[in-house]
């Protein structure tokens, strides 16, 4: 199976995965998840004026973009990142725009060829009964439930091949596992987004 995805160099992604295109895979479903929320979190660093934070937040996306092949977006994201450092107040201004803009529809052509990517080669589910273990998931997490979380996720698992969605179950498995249960909770609700509930 071949990937294209416009804004991206999928060989040189590939190629930092050695060539394993189901983790390559799994890795833009992350970087597509977290990216939006890191979209959110530079235009609040960039409303409250905090540079420090902004310059962060930046440097974080030129490190996940070029961990996934897309350069340009990292070459721009760098260009931020220096003029963070300057305190280039008015180059920030000018330019985040052109930066989440061109961030948004890279996750977008992310999100369009890994549906793509996936489509007839991985099982089917009945959405309902998924977006109901994601939302008792949610809540389970919300209460710090443990017990139901570890329930919620065992029921999860047989849904990490499933059409279009698969990689992002997995992203909150993988968080759970790790113990990072905020990560979690994101994943679960942009995984409820992807269904159509949120």
């Amino acid at each position: 199976m071949s990937l294209i995805i416009e804004g991206i160099d999928v060989d040189k992604g590939l190629s930092q995965m050695r060539g394993k295109l189901d983790r390559y895979m799994k890795i833009l479903a992350i970087f597509s998840g977290e990216g939006r929320k890191k979209i959110l979190e530079i235009e609040s660093a960039l409303s409250a004026r905090d540079i420090v934070l902004y310059t962060t937040l930046v440097d974080a996306v030129k490190g996940a973009a070029s961990g996934v092949g897309a350069l340009k977006l990292s070459e721009r994201a760098k260009e931020l990142e220096d003029a963070g450092h300057r305190k280039d107040q008015p180059y920030i201004l000018e330019h985040t725009d052109t930066l989440l803009r061109e961030y948004g529809i890279i996750l977008q052509n992310i999100d369009d060829a890994l549906a793509q990517a996936r489509t007839g080669e991985r099982v089917d589910v009945d959405p309902k009964e998924l977006a109901a273990t994601l939302l008792a998931l949610k809540q389970a997490l919300q209460n710090d439930d443990y017990g139901a979380v570890n329930a919620a996720v065992r029921n999860l698992r047989d849904h990490t091949q499933a059409a279009d969605i698969g990689p992002y179950v997995d992203d909150i498995i993988r968080n759970k596992r790790q113990g990072r249960l905020e990560e979690a909770l994101t994943a679960v609700e942009v995984c409820l987004e992807k269904l159509g509930y949120s």
